[in-house]
């Protein structure tokens, strides 16, 4: 069985210092980019033949949807060719801790499963959506044991960035014991942690966010060969890469710029905070406008 995996695409109007709208006035700049993910996220999808597709939350960056926002998604949704999907709630699209209000509720249709509480699907698949880490209890976790989880959860010793490892959430080991395989949205960095049994995995974001993001990661989707064990990484060619980066010569953001798209299969766009002496200030920019 193949499972496409993807996470954490924050629909919203606009984020960080992106510009507002595109050329073509209908979208800004961030929702135009999320309509062109799911249109190639999709089809890639197709091509591959996969049988499930899997969201693991934050679709929505808020649980209050703008016009466009709304607008924008459906669109995004329409790419679909009509693969049964599961999506589940992340913690930006909560507005209680129960579930009853929560943003993701819209996509409730024929070929999309929406889910809001921890629950065992088939014999399979288990999820658990965003919730206080506190309330999975053991017996919780015994409830809905599987072979495989698809969550949106605070794990311990997650890496959010290079210098932010999460403090708190749920132990790794103790999904360990309870499912062969998780896969987690939420965490925008993806990462395997180490565990005795199993395999624990932040998946990471499909969309660039902010220059809180890591500078070493560009957005992906994934395909998981349940029979393989395998997954694989598919680069994201809409996403906007957010780079900050300290320079005290022209010669350095020349040789910054150079490699920018170096290993990579596209020729991204990316959004650029760039720290220099102020004496060089005017070339720097001349350098960003050509």
């Amino acid at each position: 069985m193949l499972i496409g995996i993807y996470s954490d695409a924050h629909c919203r109007r606009t984020s960080s210092i992106l510009p507002l709208y595109t050329n073509s006035g209908i979208y800004t700049v961030r929702l135009q980019m999320i309509v062109d993910t799911y249109e190639w996220m999709y089809g890639l999808f197709s091509d591959l033949h996969v049988d499930l597709i899997v969201n693991c939350g934050d679709t929505f960056d808020s649980n209050i949807i703008q016009s466009d926002e709304l607008t924008a998604m459906s669109e995004a949704l329409s790419k679909s060719y009509g693969t049964r999907e599961i999506i589940i709630s992340g913690n930006h699209e909560v507005l209680d801790s129960n579930g009853l209000f929560e943003a993701c509720n819209i996509f409730k249709n024929g070929y999309t499963e929406v889910y809001n509480k921890p629950k065992k699907i088939d014999d399979m698949i288990s999820v658990i959506p965003y919730c206080n880490t506190d309330l999975l209890t053991t017996d919780v976790l015994r409830s809905i044991s599987n072979k495989i989880a698809f969550t949106h959860i605070d794990i311990k010793g997650s890496e959010l960035r290079p210098d932010y490892v999460l403090p708190t959430g749920i132990e790794a080991e103790l999904l360990a014991e309870y499912f062969d395989v998780v896969i987690n949205g939420h965490i925008h960095t993806p990462e395997t942690l180490k565990t005795t049994k199993s395999r624990i995995i932040n998946i990471g974001s499909v969309t660039g966010l902010s220059f809180s993001d890591s500078p070493e990661y560009t957005p992906s989707v994934c395909v998981f060969n349940t029979d393989s064990g395998i997954i694989s990484r598919y680069e994201n060619p809409h996403t906007v890469l957010f780079r900050k980066i300290r320079v005290d010569t022209t010669f350095e953001l020349a040789q910054f710029l150079k490699q920018c798209d170096s290993g990579h299969k596209y020729n991204h766009k990316y959004a650029m905070k760039i720290l220099c002496p102020y004496a060089i200030r005017d070339n720097v920019r001349d350098i960003l406008n050509e």
